[in-house]
């Protein structure tokens, strides 16, 4: 189980996002684990930036609530990547490997084919037939984001105070 410490948590913002502090951002403090979805960057940094409000996965979760959303460690190739970068406007130096990115709320998942989405929105998932499609809300990024190992699939983060990210 990786560990993530509160204070990360709540007092990290970005500007052009909501503050993870405040009434209805708030991580309830009985809250010892926080679920974690890791992805490839570019696209776990275009949920940071919200620019990409839907993950497309191969399967479903009954889960719903609040999401870390983290960068893997492994690179792609640029050449795999470079039109994505471009069309979002972001540039390597934007990537954070390796890193907790961002928190979400995981609010629904849909079938693709039951939703409609166009622009940078399709350029950053696979909306083909039989996929789902994760709707997050309410992102939270980090300024100075934590490093977390991510795993496949759903996976627990301790929110500890000992130093271990």
């Amino acid at each position: 189980m990786a560990f993530l410490r509160r204070e990360d948590l709540m007092n990290s913002y970005h500007p052009l996002c909501s503050r993870i502090t405040g009434s209805n951002n708030e991580l309830p403090e009985t809250m010892k684990t926080i679920k974690a979805l890791s992805m490839w960057e570019p696209w776990a940094t275009a949920v940071a930036l919200n620019i990409k409000g839907f993950e497309t996965r191969s399967w479903k979760t009954p889960y719903r609530g609040p999401l870390l959303i983290c960068a893997s460690q492994k690179r792609l190739p640029i050449i795999q990547i470079v039109l994505l970068l471009v069309s979002a406007r972001l540039t390597v130096s934007d990537l954070q490997y390796g890193r907790a990115v961002c928190i979400v709320n995981l609010v629904d998942i849909l079938k693709t084919e039951d939703i409609v989405v166009s622009g940078i929105e399709k350029k950053f998932g696979d909306f083909s037939p039989g996929r789902f499609a994760w709707k997050f809300q309410n992102v939270r990024r980090f300024v100075n984001p934590p490093l977390i190992r991510g795993k496949q699939g759903l996976f627990d983060v301790q929110m500890s105070e000992a130093n271990h990210v």
